[in-house]
């Protein structure tokens, strides 16, 4: 048994590549899932110590080049890139599958050295709304479902991280065991939804920042039978009117598939809160990328949901055609 206290291996560091003359942003058109689901067969497996954390100035470099993308200043995201040797393309993706939608697509280079994710944005959203898939590789389905969302519900950006979450040995700082590595431990650094010090929790908090309306759905998949098909959390146990609604759709969408709602009801409480990192950001508005971003216990204040936990069922995953018509009747 490993205790929380004792600790790992620290990260390996990330050198910054080399300036060059390469294009950006690089203009390809495709299929938004093949292409993610190609970028999945590259990405560090468990044990693999794949994903690099950033330094102080690289993660600042990172949020500056979110904020340029956000913007629409392209070209400004493209010189921080070879600025600062961060080893990431810049493309203008025309998703030809679904209507010619024209994406912005900020990819890791390959050779993968970074293991930080990808990440899609979309000017012309027709919702404030953000998909994130923390956990691509081992919540199965969890990926395609995230883009079908992205896709469907037209939603302004879609975060899938970019290595297993037990990718390295390095603990973080956020508290909390888990058995997901195969032991009783902390949470991995590459946890990336335990974790802060990561380039997709800086996505988070630039792409859902406080002073925005930015609604968030991160998407987790649950193989416990003690666990209904589809659990609806805003990350406590006081559901605003979003989570109610979401579940409330969704027991009438997805029947015979059972729902929860995480209310504090002692039946059938799955208990996955999802309170950590981006959900504990969102819920504090702190701007911090520490301290409230890893809180003991869930907190909320009053106003609405901008944060909600769907926890999964593998036959959810499945078929999740009835989870969006739930969320596309829900969300405003």
């Amino acid at each position: 048994r490993i205790e929380p206290t004792q600790t790992a291996p620290p990260s390996p560091t990330l050198t910054p590549l080399p300036t060059t003359t390469a294009p950006c942003p690089v203009v390809e058109q495709g299929g938004l899932i093949s292409e993610l689901d190609r970028i999945a067969g590259l990405l560090p497996g468990p044990g693999s110590q794949g994903m690099i954390l950033p330094d102080e100035d690289q993660l600042a470099a990172w949020e500056q080049v979110l904020g340029a993308i956000a913007g629409g200043s392209l070209q400004d995201a493209c010189n921080l890139i070879q600025a600062h040797g961060l080893p990431y393309q810049l493309v203008r993706f025309t998703d030809l599958p679904f209507q010619d939608d024209e994406v912005l697509l900020l990819r890791e280079q390959e050779p993968l050295a970074a293991g930080w994710g990808t990440y899609v944005f979309r000017p012309r959203a027709r919702r404030d709304l953000v998909i994130e898939v923390p956990h691509p590789l081992e919540d199965s389905y969890t990926r395609g479902e995230g883009i079908t969302l992205f896709r469907e519900l037209g939603a302004k950006a879609l975060l899938v991280a970019g290595a297993h979450r037990c990718a390295d040995d390095a603990y973080s700082t956020c508290g909390g065991t888990t058995i997901v590595c195969g032991q009783v431990e902390p949470y991995r650094v590459s946890d990336v939804a335990h974790s802060v010090r990561t380039p997709f929790h800086a996505a988070h908090r630039v792409w859902a920042d406080c002073r925005s309306a930015t609604i968030v759905l991160q998407l987790h998949g649950n193989n416990l039978d003690t666990c209904p098909d589809l659990f609806v959390s805003n990350g406590t146990r006081r559901p605003g009117d979003l989570a109610r609604a979401v579940a409330r759709n969704a027991g009438r969408q997805c029947a015979p598939l059972t729902v929860d709602l995480a209310d504090g009801s002692p039946e059938h409480e799955c208990g996955f809160l999802g309170y950590r990192a981006q959900a504990a950001y969102t819920l504090a508005c702190s701007g911090s990328a520490e301290g409230e971003a890893c809180p003991d216990a869930p907190t909320r204040s009053d106003g609405p949901d901008r944060y909600l936990s769907l926890e999964q069922s593998p036959a959810l995953r499945l078929g999740f055609a009835c989870l969006v018509l739930a969320l596309d009747d829900a969300l405003p």
